[in-house]
């Protein structure tokens, strides 16, 4: 691979379009090859900032929910009219498949599925995932970064409607304690 090793491979858009994060420095850099062709992300400056926010909320570690409750969760929101309001990409996609996420340490989300090991099955963790699914149907990946502006957005507004405006505002407040860039355009 040449640029300090292979960090991670990341097969989520389809069979034939891998992507593979490489360690540059202090950052990572994602990098797409789509039928041998190279595609750069955006840099994911904030990922460590979001989780540290997101962390500081009691809501993020409130688990509990069965795998059948966060598909029945997921449903819910991809089904509703709020969100074809909102978001009519995300809608008109269709579904977001839930998978239980056995074998693996890590929840993770991308425009078709999203993966929830047990310990991750909080409401929190759910929307944060289901964000990335709707960030990418929105505006896709190579334009914007992971965890970026667009993302945060996506992700206060979900919080905000399937947990409360209480909440919402916990997190704002939280992007903001930690300089996370949460509005778009801005």
């Amino acid at each position: 691979m040449g640029i300090m090793g292979l960090r991670h491979v990341y097969a989520c858009l389809a069979p034939q379009n891998v992507i593979y994060y490489l360690q540059v420095g202090m950052g990572l850099t994602q990098t797409n090859y789509i039928g041998g062709q190279k595609m750069k992300y955006a840099r994911d400056s904030q990922c460590s900032k979001v989780y540290k926010a997101e962390r500081t909320l009691p809501q993020h570690s409130q688990n509990g929910m069965s795998i059948e409750d966060v598909r029945e969760f997921v449903d819910k929101i991809m089904d509703s009219r709020w969100l074809k309001g909102k978001y009519p990409d995300a809608y008109e996609y269709g579904k977001v498949v839930v998978k239980d996420g056995r074998g693996r340490r890590k929840a993770g989300g991308c425009h078709s599925y999203i993966t929830m090991p047990k310990w991750s099955r909080s409401k929190m963790i759910v929307l944060h995932e289901l964000a990335h699914a709707i960030t990418e149907r929105e505006c896709g990946y190579p334009p914007v970064a992971w965890h970026g502006r667009e993302f945060c957005s996506i992700f206060i507004a979900l919080v905000r409607r399937w947990m409360g405006k209480d909440v919402g505002r916990d997190l704002k407040a939280a992007y903001k304690k930690y300089r996370v860039k949460h509005v778009v355009g801005g």
